[in-house]
């Protein structure tokens, strides 16, 4: 009988320590921090590295994602790098010019590069993805984020002048990455 009373016990006790550990890895539901939006990653004496994952900006007939790595310590003195993919109709090789901009106190501020290399193309059902690359000085970047309504614009001989517009969502993850990341500068 005694045995039968610890086994019992033993299980029961058993049951409820795999109760507790399986909910110890669930996390609070609570709102959702800027973190979901990019990743660090410790690199020694250059600090950290950022990489925001990709926004997104549209226009009537095609979609660009843009993503962002930069490094960051005590001050900011590198430049970032800009890789950004056009999805559409359109098999884009070559970009003369990739311009953001946003609008500040009423006037408009833009970042410019005339540098852009040309990564990859591929088609994925009924469109092309190019991919592309580029630099832009980070303290210019930083300012971009102070506003969240954002405008980029490509510029190339192959096809017309195309302008995307940073939708809603996109504007909420500026706003958010504003204030999980470049508050720190």
């Amino acid at each position: 009988m005694y045995f039968l009373k610890t086994s019992i016990l033993f299980s029961l006790f058993l049951c409820v320590f795999l109760l507790l550990i399986s909910c110890g890895g669930i996390k609070p539901g609570g709102g959702k921090s800027g973190k979901i939006l990019y990743e660090t990653f410790y690199v020694g004496e250059q600090g950290m590295q950022y990489f925001i994952k990709p926004l997104v900006f549209e226009s009537k007939d095609s979609e660009l994602l843009l993503d962002i790595t930069f490094r960051y310590k005590d001050k900011v003195q590198d430049s970032a790098t800009l890789n950004f993919s056009v999805k559409g109709k359109d098999l884009i090789k070559q970009i003369d010019t990739f311009i953001i901009s946003t609008t500040t106190n009423d006037s408009i501020f833009s970042v410019q590069s005339d540098k852009i290399e040309y990564m990859f193309a591929e088609r994925k059902k009924d469109e092309y993805v190019s991919r592309f690359s580029t630099k832009m000085p980070l303290i210019e970047i930083q300012k971009l984020f102070k506003n969240s309504t954002w405008k980029a614009t490509i510029k190339s001989k192959e096809i017309p002048t195309k302008q995307y517009v940073s939708i809603s969502s996109t504007q909420k993850k500026i706003q958010k990455l504003n204030q999980s990341i470049f508050f720190i500068f």
